[in-house]
């Protein structure tokens, strides 16, 4: 659904594969479409449940399966507002393949059947070829000086973090490198940098990094991996408030996570990562900086939480595997 999605789809496979979007939830325009891509299967991804689409999938016959299937408490609710038209159209699903224990019993009471945990996708993630040597070239160019990252960082992030660092201990210990979700928003956060009074570089500047910059705005694509793995201590843009981005990549290259409260897309894994000592949750602004400053000034515990963190990521991998033997293995 977004330019990014599509740009990376487009990137992994060439045309191998054919992308395009998939119609607005009206019968015509969902007959038209199945008529002229004659599915033989549907996959539909963690909670997109368009009833118009499953309910012509299930009159022609068309195996369709909800998997890496998530459900947040607050999603529970508002489904559960339309109690007929939500059990309907789970029980027209061929299986729900939930990601945690927590999910399952969820779509278990709207009325899904068929559901099984089969585990996390997002935990197969695999660090792309060449990431470590693109993370050294990053270390050579940002300089000596040790990096926390804020990664993935959405709308009302940054001002919370700035905000908190222009006072903090760990303005002058670590520069700060921020990389917004968003690419239309590496202006805005540049600015915001400095307005806020910090001195401030940008990745594109290729060889002009100033060496006394405190805030590196990351406004490059494809480039995630290796900046989490040039990073120290790791900050997940989107848990202040808006639903954490995805804290499993900085995990998966062996980096300590800060999190702030907004967990719900990852509750269950949130959880078993605070368990596992990969994870640290924080409240405010101020305390994913005190944490992210106490990693920095103890290096044991750095090394002891950057090891649980790979750890973590690598243990719960296997879920890609399973989703698809159970959707091949069952027409």
């Amino acid at each position: 659904m977004t330019p990014t999605g599509r740009a990376a789809g487009a990137q992994l496979f060439g045309d191998q594969v054919t992308q395009c979007f998939l119609p607005f939830d009206f019968a015509p325009f969902v007959h038209r479409f199945l008529s002229a891509t004659q599915p033989k299967r549907a996959v539909v991804m963690e909670t997109e449940l368009w009833p118009e689409v499953i309910a012509q999938c299930a009159a022609r016959t068309i195996p369709t399966w909800l998997v890496n299937a998530r459900l947040s408490e607050k999603s529970a609710r508002g489904y559960a507002k339309f109690p007929n038209l939500t059990r309907e159209t789970l029980n027209q699903l061929r299986g729900v393949l939930a990601a945690a224990e927590a999910d399952a019993a969820r779509f278990v009471a709207l009325g899904a059947r068929n559901v099984e945990v089969l585990g996390n996708m997002k935990f197969d993630v695999t660090p792309p070829p060449g990431y470590a040597e693109k993370a050294a070239a990053l270390r050579a160019l940002f300089g000596d000086a040790p990096i926390w990252i804020a990664g993935s960082t959405r709308e009302g992030d940054e001002a919370l973090l700035l905000d908190a660092l222009r006072t903090h201990p760990l303005r002058s210990a670590a520069r700060a490198l921020i990389v917004p979700r968003h690419p239309q928003r590496f202006e805005e956060v540049v600015a915001l940098a400095l307005t806020k009074g910090f001195r401030v570089a940008r990745r594109s500047a290729n060889d002009q990094i100033a060496l006394d910059a405190e805030v590196i705005v990351g406004d490059s694509m494809g480039e995630m991996f290796a900046y989490y793995a040039c990073a120290q201590v790791a900050f997940i843009g989107g848990s202040f408030a808006t639903g954490s981005q995805n804290f499993i990549e900085p995990c998966a290259v062996g980096v300590p996570v800060v999190i702030g409260p907004s967990t719900f897309n990852f509750d269950a894994a949130v959880s078993a990562g605070i368990a596992a000592g990969a994870v640290t949750q924080v409240e405010t602004a101020c305390a994913a900086l005190d944490a992210i400053f106490a990693l920095h000034q103890t290096p044991e515990t750095r090394e002891k939480q950057r090891v649980a963190a790979q750890q973590y990521a690598l243990v719960n991998q296997g879920a890609t595997a399973r989703t698809i033997l159970r959707i091949y293995n069952q027409p």
